[in-house]
Parts: structure tokens; C-alpha cells; sequence
């Protein structure tokens, strides 16, 4: 794939029809690629065609790790929700934490402790289901 069919691509994805607008397309590493590097933990800007590769290839390790890689995005908005709903980077960070758990214990640990902090949070938290 050549950086043009990637913009043609994305711009097509979201709908963006106007092509006077500059897209600037980076990704983040995952923590758990970081060997600390603080280069892996600043976003990678794709620029020129050689870093597609790169990151299309990291894209399908992630998928094959996290099979529902593609929902990343919703941590996000979810971090977001719940620091502006119950201002506490601590329950935002707890949460983003459970939602990249590799194990149910590692979440439920997690989880257990956002219900000590807060049971209101934890009861949001599951009535937003996984859809």
C-alpha cells in the first residue's frame, strides 16, 4: 500500500470528502511494546510509504494478540466518559488498565478495584455492556 491509497483509504473510512483537508496520520505503540524507548511512547507519524509497512504489520500483530483490536477507540471515549462523569484520572486509569488486561484475573483485579473506589463507577461501568 503506497500513502496515497492509505489518505484514499481513511478518507473513505470516515467519510472525509473534502481533499483540501491535510490528514496527519500517526499511531500510538501499545505498552506493551515499549523497552523503554521513549520514542515508542510518543505516536508515530506515518509519512512517506516505507512506514506503512510498519505499521500495517504491527496492526496485524496487535489484531492477533487482541482479537478485538479494532475497539481500541472505545477505551478512549470510555476513559473519557468516566473521567468526566466521576472526575478521577485514578478510576479512568483503573479502567483503561482492566480493559487492557491480558488475563481475567489481571481485569478482575482491576475491576475489584474500581468497585472499592467506587461502586457507582463499577455499576457504569457494567451497564454499558461490551457491544
Amino acid at each position: 500500500m503506497t500513502m496515497t491509497e492509505l489518505l484514499t483509504s481513511v478518507r473513505e473510512r470516515y467519510q472525509l470528502s473534502s481533499t483540501d483537508a491535510t490528514l496527519k496520520l500517526s499511531y500510538q505503540y501499545p505498552e506493551w511494546v515499549s523497552f523503554g524507548d521513549a520514542e515508542l511512547e510518543m505516536p508515530q507519524y506515518i509519512t512517506e510509504d516505507t512506514e506503512i509497512g510498519v505499521f500495517l504489520n504491527m496492526r496485524r500483530s496487535i489484531e492477533e494478540v487482541y482479537n478485538h483490536a479494532q475497539h481500541v477507540i472505545c477505551v478512549v471515549h470510555l476513559w473519557r466518559n468516566v473521567m468526566a462523569k466521576y472526575k478521577s484520572s485514578r478510576l479512568a486509569n483503573l479502567m483503561s488498565a482492566a480493559a487492557r488486561a491480558f488475563t481475567v484475573t489481571d481485569f478482575n483485579k482491576k475491576f475489584i478495584e474500581i468497585q472499592k473506589i467506587s461502586p457507582n463507577c463499577a455499576a457504569y461501568l457494567v451497564d454499558i455492556g461490551d457491544d
